[in-house]
């Protein structure tokens, strides 16, 4: 991951699916595009659950391991995630 966000980290999609696992939690997925145009895995995190606090700490953790913004940073209208980001990314 800190790979791609070197030399890639043009744009980001966050989403969640909610209680589709055997653990009944929310799965944050993080995907991007590399430079051959195909969609990557970046990062994913099951969270206890959809609050402001569970996505600032997921955001924190991806921040600190990315060490820089996405120049583009897309998600659903879930306001929790809205939230949770714009501690650590630009909104």
């Amino acid at each position: 991951m800190q790979t791609y966000a070197e030399f890639f980290c043009d744009f980001v999609l966050v989403d969640t699916t909610y209680r589709r696992n055997r653990f009944n939690l929310p799965l944050v997925n993080v995907v991007g595009v590399n430079n051959l145009g195909k969609t990557i895995m970046l990062a994913f995190g099951m969270l206890n659950n959809e609050t402001i606090s569970s996505y600032t700490w997921f955001f924190r953790m991806l921040k600190h391991c990315w060490q820089k913004n996405p120049k583009v940073f897309i998600s659903d209208e879930d306001e929790s995630i809205h939230q949770g980001r714009s501690q650590y990314f630009f909104v």
